[in-house]
């Protein structure tokens, strides 16, 4: 089944995920201003010198979806020192 991504465009089709995959899933609350702008430059890095890019969900509700969760750590900890992030574990079940 097919996962799907809420954006303020409306909503678009995601790569299937394996039901018997971990998906982690990381919201973040972030301040406006320099520190949100080197939070995403850091991210975009990481994605760049690991070839992620196809291993991430992005929101514009301040969200990622991904099976990895070296890149959900990246993420969370990141956040977390910068405002506010909660981390989650899901398993897809259809």
């Amino acid at each position: 089944m097919p996962a799907f991504q809420d954006t303020h465009r409306g909503v678009r089709q995601l790569e299937p995920i394996d039901t018997a995959v971990t998906v982690w899933i990381v919201d973040y609350d972030l301040p406006e201003g320099n520190k949100r702008r080197g939070f995403y430059r850091r991210i975009q890095n990481w994605l760049k010198e690991h070839r992620g890019e196809e291993k991430a969900a992005w929101s514009t509700y301040s969200v990622v979806i991904t099976t990895d969760r070296e890149f959900a750590d990246l993420v969370y900890d990141t956040a977390v020192t910068l405002g506010r992030a909660h981390m989650y574990q899901a398993h897809p079940i259809k």
